[in-house]
């Protein structure tokens, strides 16, 4: 038994002997005599150990929260984004499934809005040099194929 073995027995099992391991008590005891420090650990656990023994319990969950909160715990369990998604549109009260449903439906506008704000504008050069493009596309897409030079 070691100076340390003993402080940690303090520290976890608290100041009263009853708690501690039975296999290493006398040898924790017999420690003690030996060390002011010790004994000065041992007041200050047993000190602990009295502020801690008159705290009072929480009362016991009742039985309403307790089922609440596994019927919370089953609905949340396995669920996939779509379907938690799905939940809170259509879950809460008339109001919340009027409005629900109507911010979803705004989210791609939004998005749309942001992506417009985020891209850069375009130069008057890269503009004509799309419009000159898609006017050589139009050009090609209207040629008459069926007659040419090289069918005489």
């Amino acid at each position: 038994m070691n100076i340390e073995r003993v402080k940690t027995i303090i520290e976890a099992y608290g100041g009263d002997p009853l708690r501690w391991p039975q296999d290493e008590r006398d040898e924790v005891l017999a420690m003690l005599g030996q060390s002011d420090a010790l004994e000065s650990l041992l007041e200050d656990a047993r000190r602990l150990d009295a502020v801690l023994d008159e705290i009072t319990p929480p009362d016991a969950p009742t039985h309403a929260l307790r089922t609440r909160i596994l019927r919370a715990a089953e609905q949340t369990s396995g669920h996939t984004f779509i379907e938690g998604f799905v939940d809170w549109l259509l879950d809460g009260t008339p109001r919340d499934r009027v409005l629900r449903p109507a911010m979803a439906s705004l989210l791609p506008l939004l998005l749309g809005f942001a992506l417009g704000v985020a891209t850069p504008e375009n130069s008057v050069d890269e503009v004509l040099a799309q419009n000159v493009l898609a006017d050589e596309v139009a050009q090609l897409a209207f040629i008459d194929t069926e007659q040419s030079d090289f069918d005489q």
